[in-house]
């Protein structure tokens, strides 16, 4: 292991790859990505179209260095509602990109290894995922909350 990663935990490490995946999907499109609470009702979505908020919901207590963690990890993936035809129907695109975003994050944390060659994530508990739309047509604002199970 490279100093930077005995230094931190593995949750720590799994946080910090998540974020940096994030942040390098679509062409950099996420400029917002951030580990905690953001209130969406005064985010500027003018200057940060697309924005990501990580959360861990639920986790081991005790961490253990090697071995078997678990973590229940929530993205909220938000972004301005885009703007109606003139038939007053809004593109589900946005949604479908949030979608198609979370998956391939997903996917790249069960790719990435450490110096050593160890995996980052031992395995993601695919039935236990969830993912909920939510949208507020007075913010305009749309987003997908995605709930992922992780065991690293």
């Amino acid at each position: 292991m490279s100093p930077a990663e005995t230094k931190q935990s593995p949750r720590a490490r799994l946080l910090d790859f998540l974020k940096s995946a994030w942040k390098s999907q679509r062409n950099n499109a996420y400029k917002k990505v951030v580990r905690g609470v953001v209130n969406w009702a005064t985010f500027p979505f003018e200057k940060f179209d697309r924005a990501v908020s990580i959360h861990v919901d639920r986790s081991n207590f005790m961490e253990v260095d090697c071995g078997q963690n678990r973590a229940t990890i929530s993205f909220e993936i938000m972004g301005k509602v885009p703007k109606m035809d003139e038939d007053g129907n809004i593109d589900d695109g946005l949604l479908d990109e949030f979608y198609a975003d979370a998956k391939r994050v997903v996917e790249l944390s069960q790719l990435e290894g450490n110096s050593s060659g160890d995996p980052l994530v031992l395995n993601v508990q695919r039935a236990k995922n969830i993912a909920l739309e939510v949208r507020d047509a007075d913010l305009g604002v749309q987003g997908l909350v995605c709930s992922v199970v992780y065991e690293y």
